[in-house]
C-alpha cells in the first residue's frame, strides 16, 4: 500500500458536492487492496452542507455494505433527511463551531473542509483530501470522537419523528366534529 500525503486543494463551490460524492463512492466500492471502512464519521454545519448532501445520496449504499454512519451537525435544521441507520448528534455549543467540517472514512481516508462558521455551499474553499493517510485520518477521528462525546443525541430518531409528523398530519385531515349548541349550567 502506497501512502499518499494529504493535499490542500482549492475547490469551487459548484464542484464540492460531486467531488465528495466521488470520494464516498470509492469507499463504498473499494478496490481489492482497500477494505470497506467500518465507520464513516462526518462533522458538518448543517444538512445544507455539500458534504452532507453528498453523503445522503449514498446513505443507502453505505448501509448496504455495512458502514456505520455517525453525523454531527452544528445547526439543527431538518433531521428527517437521515435514514434510521445514521446516528446523528447536534453540537449546540457555539464554541465548537470554529471547527472545520470533516469526514473520516475508516482508518485511512479523510477530508477536511471549511470552518463551520462559513457557508460552505456559497463559497470556494481550501480543502484537504487524502484517501490513504492513516496519520491524517487518525487526527480527524480523534477530533471527531471528542466532539461526538460533547454533542447531544437528537431528540427522537428521524424515522420515529417522520412517523409522528405523518400521524399529526393525518389527524389534521380528520373532519371536525359538528358544532353543538353550548350547554349552560346554572346553579339554583
Amino acid at each position: 500500500m502506497t501512502l499518499h500525503s494529504p493535499r490542500m486543494v482549492v475547490v469551487k463551490k459548484e464542484e464540492k458536492e460531486s467531488k465528495l460524492r466521488d470520494l464516498l463512492a470509492r469507499a463504498v466500492a473499494p478496490g481489492a487492496n482497500t477494505p470497506v471502512p467500518a465507520i464513516l464519521r462526518l462533522l458538518a454545519q448543517s444538512c445544507a452542507s455539500p458534504v452532507v448532501r453528498a453523503m445522503l445520496t449514498l446513505e443507502a449504499d453505505l448501509a448496504a455494505v455495512g458502514i456505520e454512519t455517525r453525523v454531527i451537525l452544528a445547526k439543527t435544521d431538518d433531521l428527517t433527511h437521515f435514514e434510521r441507520a445514521t446516528h446523528v448528534r447536534v453540537l449546540g455549543d457555539v464554541r465548537c463551531h470554529d471547527a472545520h467540517e470533516m469526514l473520516a472514512l475508516g482508518s485511512s481516508a479523510a477530508w477536511i473542509g471549511d470552518s463551520m462558521r462559513r457557508e460552505p455551499a456559497t463559497r470556494d474553499s481550501f480543502e484537504l483530501h487524502t484517501e490513504i493517510c492513516p496519520e491524517t485520518a487518525a487526527r480527524v477521528i480523534n477530533s471527531f470522537d471528542k466532539l461526538w462525546a460533547h454533542a447531544q443525541a437528537r431528540q427522537a430518531p428521524c424515522g420515529e419523528l417522520a412517523t409522528e409528523l405523518e400521524f399529526a398530519a393525518g389527524l389534521a385531515r380528520l373532519p371536525a366534529e359538528p358544532a353543538s349548541a353550548p350547554q349552560v349550567l346554572t346553579r339554583h
